[in-house]
C-alpha cells in the first residue's frame, strides 16, 4: 500500500501489530480448532479437509481460466503478444537477426534498410521503430538478445551468449549491404552504473573488454569500458558506410508499473504522482550516457531521445490517456512504444 520502502518505525509498528494478531489468532482460532469437539472422529476430519481441498483446486481452475480475474482492472496493458513477437524474432533464428516471415520493422514488400540491434530495450521499442519506418515506406530487421547491449569487443559475464551474439551481428551487417542504418538500443545507464534503478532488484553487471590490452580495463562498469566499445562499435559501422543512430535511455521508473498501478487504482492515487521519476533524476542517473553520445554526435551518428517526448520540465510519465507507457519498471510497453515513434521520423526522412 506504500508502494516506497518501509521507513524503520514503520516496520516496527507491523512487527508489533503481526504479534498482536498471531496471539489472537492462536488463542480464539487455533486453540478452539484443535478441540475434539470440531473433529469427532477422524472419517469427519477426512471428509472436510477433502471438501477444503476440491474448493480450493477449483477455485485455481477459475482463477487460471479468468487469467487472474483480468476483468478487475480497466487499464489497458498491450504489451504482451507484440513483445513476444519481438523476441520470438530474434532468438527464432540461427544468427539472432532474421526471424523471417512476419518479423520484419515498417514495410513488408521492401528490402529491409534498417537493423535495430541491441538488448530488450531495443525489443521493447521496436513498435515504434516500425510505425516509423512504415510511414517512410522502410523495412527493417530487429536483433536483440536479453542482457547484451550492442557493443563489439565487451562480455557480459551474467550473459555468455553476448560476446558471440554481436560478432555474427556485425558479420551479418557487413555481408549486406542494403542495410545503410544501424539503430543501436539499450539500457545504457544500467551498463555504465552497473547496476539497476530504484528499488528494482537487478543483479549486478560486471562487462569485460576483451580487446583492450590494459589490465586495468579488463573488468570495469563505468564509461570507459562501455565508452570504449561504443565508440569501437560506432566507428566500425562507420566505416562499413552506414548511419548510425543511438537512443537516447528510455526514462527507469524503479517501480514496477503494472504492479503499483494495480494499489494505487484501489486506494484512489495518481499513478504518476506516485511512481514517475523526476526529470533531475533522469537526468542525473544519464549523465554519463549524455557525455558519450554527446562525443559520437556527428552528421552519420544521429541522437534520438525517447525522454523528450515521456518528460516535461518536471517529471517523466508512467501512464497516458489511462494506457500505461511501460510493462514493468524499465520496459516501454507496446502503446508506449508507439508514443515516441516519431523521434524516428527524422531520421527515415533523411532519404526521402
Amino acid at each position: 500500500l506504500l508502494i516506497r520502502p518501509m521507513q524503520p518505525f514503520e516496520t516496527l509498528l507491523l512487527l508489533g501489530l503481526m504479534g498482536v494478531i498471531s496471539f489472537l489468532s492462536w488463542k480464539y482460532i487455533e486453540q478452539p480448532f484443535r478441540s475434539p469437539r470440531f473433529f469427532t472422529s477422524q472419517k469427519r476430519l477426512f471428509k472436510v479437509t477433502i471438501r477444503v481441498m476440491f474448493s480450493i483446486f477449483l477455485l485455481r481452475l477459475v482463477i487460471k481460466a479468468t487469467d487472474g480475474f483480468s476483468s478487475r482492472s480497466d487499464i489497458e496493458v498491450d504489451g504482451g503478444e507484440i513483445w513476444e513477437k519481438w523476441g520470438a524474432c530474434s532468438k527464432g533464428s540461427e544468427l539472432n537477426v532474421v526471424g523471417g516471415e512476419g518479423c520484419l520493422l515498417g514495410a513488408a514488400d521492401e528490402e529491409p534498410s534498417i537493423l535495430l540491434w541491441g538488448d530488450s530495450h531495443a525489443r521493447a521499442i521496436a513498435n515504434g521503430v516500425s510505425i516509423s519506418a512504415l510511414r517512410y515506406d522502410k523495412s527493417g530487421l530487429i536483433s536483440s538478445v536479453n542482457g547484451c547491449p550492442p557493443l563489439i569487443g565487451v562480455d557480459v559475464l551474467s550473459v555468455k551468449e553476448c560476446l558471440p551474439f554481436n560478432d555474427k551481428v556485425f558479420e551479418y551487417i557487413k555481408t549486406h549491404p542494403t542495410l545503410n542504418t544501424v539503430i543501436l538500443a539499450a539500457r545504457w545507464a544500467a551498463q555504465i552504473e552497473g547496476g539497476g534503478y530504484g528499488v528494482e532488484a537487478l543483479e549486478a553487471i560486471k562487462l569485460r573488454n576483451i580487446i583492450s590490452s590494459n589490465p586495468l580495463q579488463q573488468l570495469e562498469n563505468d564509461e570507459r569500458v562501455v565508452g570504449l566499445a561504443l565508440k569501437r562499435t560506432v566507428n566500425k559501422l562507420l566505416t562499413l558506410n552506414k548511419r548510425v543512430v543511438l537512443v537516447s535511455q528510455v526514462p527507469e521508473v524503479g517501480y514496477n508499473v503494472e504492479t503499483v498501478y494495480f494499489v494505487t487504482e484501489r486506494t484512489g492515487r495518481n499513478l504518476n504522482e506516485a511512481i514517475s521519476p523526476s526529470i533531475e533524476d533522469y537526468k542525473a542517473r544519464n549523465s554519463r550516457v549524455k557525455k558519450l553520445f554527446d562525443a559520437l554526435h556527428s552528421e552519420r551518428v544521429i541522437i534520438v531521445k525517447p525522454w523528450e517526448i515521456l518528460c516535461d520540465d518536471h517529471e517523466c510519465s508512467v501512464m497516458n490517456d489511462n494506457k500505461l507507457l511501460y510493462k514493468d519498471d524499465d520496459h516501454l510497453s507496446t502503446y508506449g512504444a508507439k508514443q515516441v515513434s516519431p523521434i524516428f521520423d527524422a531520421v527515415f526522412g533523411l532519404d526521402n
